[in-house]
Parts: C-alpha cells; structure tokens; sequence
C-alpha cells in the first residue's frame, strides 16, 4: 500500500511528536505483518526513515532500501538493498 499522507499530516507529526516521526507515525496505522517496505534515503541514516524502517522491522516486514552514497544504516538493516555508490555530499548525482 501508499501511505496517504498530505503536506498537513507532515506538518502535524514534525510539529506535534518530531520529524523523525513523519514516516513511522502514519506507516504504523496501515502496516501488517509480512508487508514490504520500501525505504528511500541519499544517505541512509536519515533519522525520519530509519524510524520507520524499525517499525516495519518490529512487524517483520520486509525492507527494500534504496541509498546513496556508501549506503548508511538503511543499507544495514534493509533485506533488500539498492546503493548508488556516489561521493559523499554529491546530492546533484
């Protein structure tokens, strides 16, 4: 599934529980036991994903991650995983 998130709902969470929660407070109404998440970061230690990531951990989903760089954490604890090796900081890549 999407998660059906708007611009508001990001806001909230940032503002009301913290940033790092814009991904795992909504993922955590919709996911099941044995989903696939797919998790997106340029570095891989984004603290928002990560939070997620541990969430979906937490309900034995399966992670896809997709990083840059050297990978970061997302590269540890995804099950599947994407790296675009690329120096550090070179975003325009």
């Amino acid at each position: 599934i999407r998660i059906p998130t708007t611009e508001s709902e990001i806001t909230a969470w940032a503002n009301d529980v913290g940033y790092e929660m814009i991904f795992a407070g909504p993922l955590k109404n919709y996911i099941k036991e044995g989903d696939t998440v797919i998790a997106i970061s340029s570095s891989g230690n984004s603290p928002n994903v990560i939070k997620a990531v541990e969430l979906a951990k937490e309900y034995k989903a399966s992670v896809i991650g997709v990083t840059g760089f050297d990978g970061g954490l997302l590269n540890k604890m995804a099950d599947a995983k994407i790296v675009v090796k690329s120096e550090k900081g070179a975003y325009e890549l």
